[in-house]
Order: C-alpha cells, then sequence, then structure tokens
C-alpha cells in the first residue's frame, strides 16, 4: 500500500545499498537453493527516540510491533517495551526511516517478511534468524491464506520510446524449502503486472500496472489465468489505492471526479461497482488503508492543507461498514491495526522526523509511541484460525511448488526467465507471437503464431492458444504440435476484422472442456479437448 501512497502523497525515498553484510543473490535464472540463515538478532545499536505510551487504557506488553526506522527494521512491544533491531544495514546521514522496506507478517504471526533493495527474507520469530529467499523483486509481496508461500512481483524494466513496461509476472515462493513457480504471466497487453494482493482463499490478484490499461491503472486476475480486468484508470478519476475487503473477493478503492465527490466504490472480481458510499468533500484525495481484523472497520488516509500555516496536514479517517458513516480519528496516515481492532498505529513527518502514535479507536486518543514508520501489528494466533476457516478452496497448492530447474541446453526461456513446469510465456515479435512452454524442466516453442489469447489448463499439463481469427487449438506443454480443437470464427468481433478480448474457463475434470467469452461484444462457445491432451 505504501507504494500507492508514494505516488499521491510522499516524496521519493532515497535508495540505500542493503547491508554491510553481504548475501548470495538469488536471481530467477538460477535453482532455488535451501535457505540459508544470514543472521541472527543484533542488539540495538542506535539511540531511538521511544516516548512510551501511558498504559493507562490497557496496552498488551506481549506480542510484536514490527517496524522500519533508520534504514532498518526494529521489533518492540505495544507498550513500548524491548526494542530489537532486526537487521543490520547501514544507518543514512539524514534520519529517515525507509529504503524502500516493506514489512509484512505471516498470517498466523510466526514469521515475518522484509523486502528492500529487491531482496526478500522471512524472519522466524522463534529464533529471530534471518533467510534470504530470493532477489529480483519489483516493489511488493503478499502471503498466502496458510503462510506457506509468498506471491511477489519481478524487476521492471520500462522502454523509453514507447514508455511500455515490461517483467516476467507475479511469482510464488515457498517459504520452507525456496521453490518458486510463476503463477500469472506477462501478455502482449499487460507486460507487467506488479504490487500484488491476494484474495483470502488465494484465487484471485489484485495489481498495478505500471505504464499499461491506457497509462497505468489497477486490474484483477484469476490466477493461472492471463483474464484480466481493468478496476480504475490512473486520471480524474483515479483510484487512490485498492485492497480486498476481508474474507469477501470484493474490492475497496477510494477515487473522486475532478477532486469532488470523493467516495468509496466497492467493486467484485470483474471489475464491477456493486456499491458506492459518499465522503466529505475534504477527503478528495483519500486514499484505502489497512481494514480492521473482521472487515468491521477502514481506514481512510488523506491530507487537508491549511491556507493560514501553509501546510498540509495528514489525517486518518474510519469508515464504519456496519454504519456507513465516516469519522477523522487522528493526525497522521493510517499504518497498522491491533489484531483485536481497539488501537490504530499512525505515523506521520513533522518537521521531516518519522513518528508514530498509538491511537485508541474507540475513544480516539492518541498517544506519542516511537520514531520510524511502517508499523505492522504481529497477528495472533486467533486471527490465523480465523484467515484458515474460509471456505473457498484455494487455487494454488501451499502442499506442492514445483521445483525450479533451468534448462541451459537449448534456447534461453526469453528475457532470462526461468524454465519451470506448468509455465507458459508469450514472446511478440515482428514475425508474429512465439509460445514457450516448460516440462519436465525441458522448453518447448510454438511459433510464429497469430495473435490470440491462451490459457493454461487446471491440472498444469495442457493449454488452450484462440487465435483473432477465430481457431482454436490445444497443446500439451511437452509437445510442439498444436492441435485444432474448434473455432469461435462466428463471434461478431470477428466478423468485423476486429481483435476479440478472450476469457477462457474450464470445465470437467478429464476431459476438460474450454469456455471461451468474447468480453467485447459478450459472446461464448464451449468446445470439448482431447482425453489425449489433458491427461494426467
Amino acid at each position: 500500500m505504501k507504494k500507492i501512497i508514494s505516488l499521491v502523497f510522499l516524496l521519493s525515498v532515497l535508495v540505500i545499498s542493503l547491508a554491510c553484510q553481504q548475501v548470495a543473490s538469488l536471481g530467477q535464472d538460477g535453482v532455488s537453493p535451501t535457505p540459508k540463515v544470514v543472521n541472527t538478532t543484533i542488539p540495538p545499536t542506535a539511540t531511538i527516540q521511544i516516548p512510551t505510551p501511558t498504559p493507562t487504557e490497557g496496552l498488551p506488553s506481549s506480542g510484536w510491533i514490527a517496524f522500519v526506522n533508520q534504514n532498518n527494521v526494529w521489533l518492540i512491544h505495544p507498550d513500548g517495551s524491548e526494542l530489537i533491531q532486526l537487521t543490520k544495514n547501514p544507518f543514512p546521514e539524514k534520519n529517515i526511516a525507509t529504503d524502500n522496506i516493506d514489512i509484512k507478517w505471516s498470517p498466523d504471526g510466526q514469521r515475518l517478511a522484509i523486502l528492500q533493495s529487491g531482496n526478500l527474507y522471512v524472519v522466524n520469530m522463534q529464533h529471530f534468524a534471518i533467510t534470504l529467499l530470493t532477489s529480483g523483486v519489483e516493489t511488493e509481496f503478499d502471503w498466502s491464506l496458510t503462510g506457506k508461500q509468498i506471491l511477489y512481483d519481478t524487476k521492471v524494466k520500462y522502454d523509453n520510446v514507447t514508455l511500455n513496461s515490461f517483467n516476467q509476472g507475479l511469482w510464488v515462493i515457498n517459504v520452507d524449502n525456496g521453490n518458486k513457480r510463476r503463477v500469472v504471466s506477462p501478455t502482449q497487453d499487460v507486460t507487467a503486472l506488479t504490487v500484488p494482493q491476494w484474495s483470502t482463499d488465494n484465487r484471485y490478484i489484485i495489481f498495478d500496472y505500471p505504464g499499461g490499461f491506457e497509462f497505468g491503472g489497477f486490474g484483477v486476475v484469476e490466477v493461472g489465468t492471463t483474464h484480466f480486468v481493468r478496476i480504475l484508470t490512473y486520471g480524474n478519476n483515479a483510484p487512490y489505492g485498492c485492497n480486498w475487503v476481508p474474507y469477501k473477493l470484493l474490492i475497496a478503492c477510494a477515487q473522486s471526479i475532478s477532486e469532488i465527490n470523493p467516495e468509496i466504490v466497492l467493486l467484485d472480481v470483474s471489475g464491477n461497482i456493486v456499491e458506492r458510499y459518499a465522503l466529505p468533500t475534504e477527503m478528495h484525495n483519500a486514499f484505502i488503508g489497512p481494514w480492521s481484523r473482521l472487515g468491521e472497520n477502514l481506514t481512510l488516509g488523506y491530507s487537508v492543507w491549511d491556507a493560514t500555516q501553509k501546510v498540509a496536514h495528514n489525517l486518518t479517517g474510519i469508515f464504519s461498514v456496519s454504519t456507513k458513516e465516516v469519522r477523522l480519528l487522528a493526525k497522521g496516515y493510517p499504518s497498522g491495526w491491533s489484531p483485536n481492532g481497539d488501537w490504530l498505529l499512525t505515523e506521520d513527518w513533522p518537521h521531516e522526523i518519522e513518528t508514530m502514535q498509538m491511537v485508541n479507536v474507540k475513544t480516539g486518543k492518541s498517544y506519542p509511541f516511537v520514531v520510524g514508520m511502517s508499523a505492522r501489528w504481529q497477528p495472533t494466533t486467533d486471527n490465523a484460525e480465523l484467515f484458515l476457516n474460509v471456505t473457498e478452496t484455494p487455487s494454488i497448492s501451499d502442499e506442492v511448488v514445483p521445483n525450479s530447474t533451468v534448462f541451459s541446453t537449448l534456447t534461453p526461456f526469453p528475457g532470462n526467465a526461468v524454465c519451470i513446469d506448468s509455465t507458459i510465456h508469450i514472446e511478440d515479435t515482428a514475425s508474429g507471437d512465439f509460445l514457450y512452454t516448460c516440462s519436465g524442466g525441458l522448453e518447448y516453442k510454438f511459433g510464429p503464431l497469430e495473435k490470440g489469447g491462451y490459457a493454461m489448463g487446471p491440472n498444469g499439463k495442457f493449454f488452450v492458444y484462440a487465435t483473432n481469427s477465430g481457431y482454436v487449438y490445444a497443446a500439451r506443454l511437452d509437445d510442439t504440435n498444436l492441435t485444432s480443437i474448434g473455432k469461435v470464427k462466428d463471434f461478431v468481433i470477428i466478423k468485423r476484422g476486429e481483435a476479440p478480448e478472450y476469457r477462457f474457463e474450464f470445465r470437467g475434470t478429464n476431459p476438460y472442456s474450454v469456455e471461451i467469452f468474447e468480453m467485447i461484444m459478450k459472446e461464448g462457445k464451449t468446445i470439448s479437448i482431447p482425453r489425449q491432451i489433458t491427461a494426467e
């Protein structure tokens, strides 16, 4: 979320190299080894201001709050006791809190993930050991439902001529063994995906598309497909951050039109607005903050210009889902909720000093907490159990993750991507599209092909490809022969000679059929797939 905030409100932050203690880089063009412990708990070596909150309202002394200060990650108890420095990075010359450091707890609170300078680490809270998982991460990551996997984006490259951006899509890594695989591939139209957020059931992902969707914007995609749905684009009615509504397949965004009529909008996974709630006019620049644990309250960050003092005041508002009312809560932007929803940490930077406050949500009283930013409160066991009771079945198994295997004797995967089982990559060339697939660590190449759409089969053994002229093919990942399985030439958009926008849905178990939807004219057709192509 702080990446979205920084686009709208914050100044650019100085990027400082990570760590005086070097660790081996894990690029995506190599085998993922067993994670290596690179350092353990380090005693505090810097003086940090700790204005301890007055414990008159029952702040707990157990559990941890992780936060960022002076280019490092720290831990402290909610009552302000036992400060611990987790990372040992060089302190900056100026008192800045973050070097683009992002931190997130696993759902059960037993691990803390840290992203800095493209390196993704995990801290085991039993002994504070830090493990480097992977490198080459662009901006953001998210934990899976069970805390066994982490979803992350990949480094973005920009074309200064076309202003397009490109990356290797979204990947998942197994926290225990370091194996990883791509779960959403870029396409000709969506060439880069960043800032991923998993839905509670892990079936869908919200992502940011830098430079795409007509100058950038947000989208949602179903895991394992290339069915991308645009949410909103940057512009006069831009969303200032979007995130999932807890335990629902709904997406909350804040938007305003020409700085008037600000509102919260709730969208379904198809991008349709299903609910909208008006906000006060002064919240025209509001962005969506974190939800409380049960989703009963949503925080909103916004700023109000003080013409007399010629300064902008950063504020936090609370939107109540039950009453549909919003109220001003405290100064500073929202940062992190307590597990019980009674307390909220806010952050601000008066006089260029980044400070946090502990706010009682019921009374609105604020207490100075600690110098720093990006506070994240450790979840409790009850919180983890609540996540695991979601009824939807995750579409990504946390039990089995394919091994990352580099295949170096054939032509390398495009863009130095890793050749991993059950993946497809499309390469757009002047002579046509080339599809690259992986199976058993071996790379297979199809093409040149007519432009079109494609989707991986549910069992990861085959894919379906539909051309823009209406021919439909299927093939196993370990084969280089495309089998014609039908046509959709009767779609109106194809008869007009225009490019269709396909969406694929698979039916059955084995053999499978595929329902191909054309999204512009909203037509569909179901085609059976031969068993010899779909077999396990």
